[in-house]
Parts: structure tokens; sequence; C-alpha cells
């Protein structure tokens, strides 16, 4: 799986040269601001392909004696850092439309400039729709980061194209060309926006999703077991679950453990790459309380003084 993961970067890099080179030759064959901003655009996807390159294989490095939970959540730093560029293009595209306006340059050949358009939104598509099919396969942040870029890279080259479109028919629309350059800036921003957020998130160590939360509260029911003091979190591809357990006083360690194993046994086919730890506790502990049920919402954690017990991973 990790080589087809770094294959997906290349053949990113490879999209990105492919797309730069034609729009910058479309570019110089109409003078569109429009068309410049799109191959401004596409300098930034390549940079996020390699950036997506380093990340696949920094994140992926086994754990170690300073890393103990591994190196996952440099997906997220590598997404943040993605976002960053795509903010970077969108102020680098809108500078630019600016300046055409303050002097403004007779477009022409139109048709070769529609022509690159369509031509480069098409490999920003199919390459943007692999990357996101294998992004969600592998639950990599920083394969759908760089899906989600191309997408918006193929929103704005559809943008550009009915822009170029109007100005065949009207060229003393020139206008057009400036101000499809700010929607696509603006649209664009938003992205790394979104983008950058998300990456925050996770490096603050977001909880689980919903879906994937049902799926654990599905495992634990099926068990039917108490449990308390849930938490999860997130890092690239890799999940992390830890809860304490509820067992009769009278269950030896032995037995413990061996319940134990079968709940992170059960949670790994469920939701696969996830490092599950539980903590044993026994039931008819008075000091225990917020005890959950399957299916039941916890409102707050359990913090409060625990007896003896044992724990498990």
């Amino acid at each position: 799986m990790l080589v087809v993961l770094d294959r997906y970067a290349f053949v990113s890099m490879a999209a990105a040269l492919a797309t730069m080179g034609i729009k910058v030759a479309g570019y110089l064959g109409t003078a569109s601001v429009g068309l410049l901003a799109d191959a401004l655009e596409s300098t930034v996807n390549l940079a996020a392909a390699m950036l997506l390159l380093f990340a696949l294989r920094g994140a992926r490095k086994p754990a170690d004696r300073t890393h103990a939970y591994g190196h996952g959540k440099l997906e997220f730093l590598v997404s943040g850092v993605e976002g960053l560029l795509v903010l970077a293009a969108a102020g680098g595209i809108a500078l630019a439309a600016f300046e055409r306006v303050q002097q403004p340059v007779p477009l022409t050949s139109l048709d070769l400039g529609m022509g690159c358009v369509l031509l480069a939104a098409g490999i920003n598509g199919v390459v943007g729709w692999m990357l996101l099919r294998a992004g969600r396969r592998h639950r990599s942040l920083a394969l759908e980061a760089d899906a989600r870029h191309l997408f918006t890279d193929v929103a704005s080259s559809a943008g550009l194209f009915v822009a170029l479109a109007v100005m065949r028919v009207r060229p003393e629309w020139w206008m057009v060309d400036p101000v499809v350059a700010w929607l696509l800036a603006a649209h664009i921003a938003w992205t790394g926006g979104d983008i950058l957020v998300r990456s925050i998130h996770g490096l603050l160590d977001a909880g689980l999703d919903d879906d994937e939360l049902q799926a654990l509260d599905d495992v634990l029911r099926d068990a039917d077991v108490d449990y308390h003091a849930l938490r999860t979190r997130r890092a690239g591809r890799q999940r992390f679950v830890d809860f304490h357990l509820l067992v009769p006083g009278h269950m030896s360690v032995q037995e413990s453990h061996a319940l134990c194993s079968q709940l992170e046994a059960s949670i790994e086919r469920r939701l696969p790459g996830t490092q599950t730890v539980i903590h044993v506790e026994p039931r008819d502990d008075g000091h225990v309380e917020n005890v959950q049920r399957p299916g039941v919402q916890e409102e707050e954690s359990c913090d409060t003084t625990k007896s003896s017990s044992a724990s498990c991973s």
C-alpha cells in the first residue's frame, strides 16, 4: 500500500508539470491574465505534489523512542502548508488581475487559450478523482487535500473557459478577464482556508468522525460492556481510542486481559489502523461515576479517583 501511495504523488507531480506547461503556452499565446492566474495555480499544484510525497513517506515511519505514537501528524502539517500555498496563489492571482485593470492588454488567439484550458482541466479532473478515491480509501488527509486542490483548479478552468468564450464573441468586454481572475482568486482562497482549518483541527487532536464513533459504539454494544471516559483522536491515517472498561470485581486479571484483547480485535476489524488502549476497573467500585452504556452519549468524562485496577492494550 505504501508504494501505491507514493505512486499517486508522482502522478500528481506529472499532472502539475503537464498542466503548467499547457497553461503557460496558453498565456503566451493570448496574454490573458486569467490564464496567467491558472498557470500560477499549477505551480502551486507542483509544490503541493512534492509536499505530498514528503508527507506520505514521512508519516509512515514507524514509532521510535522520541515519537512513540508514530509520525502520522506530518500529513496534517504538510496539508496546512499546502493550504498556505493555495492562499498565496489566490493573493498572486488577485494582484495580477489588479495590474491588468491598471494596464489593459488586448487579447489574441482566444481559440488556442480555450483549448489549453480544456486540456488542462481534463488532466486535473482525472488525476483529482484518482487522488480523492485513494485518499478516502487509505484515510490520507494529504491525498484528499491534494485532490481538492486539483478540483479547485478544474473549477477555475471552467470559469476561465467561459470568460474566454465571452471575450471571443465580445472583445470590447475585456474587463471580464480580470473580474473572472478575481472570482477565481476568491474561490481558491476559500479552498485554501478550508484545507488549513482541517489541518489545524488534526494537529489539535480532533476526535473521530461521527460515523467512526458510531462504528465504535456498535462494537461495544455487540460486546455488551459498560465503559466511560471514552477519548478518540487521529493522526494522519492512524486512529487512537482509549476508554475505561468496567468489569465484575471478581474477574481475574487474565480474564480481563482476554476481554480487552477481544474488544481491541473487534475495533480493529471495524476501524482498521486503530490503536486501542483499555483501562480496566471493577464495576462494584463506589468511586466510579458517569458509567456509559453503548448507544448512550456520555455528557462528560469521569476524572474521579479510581480504586485498584488493571490496564491492558
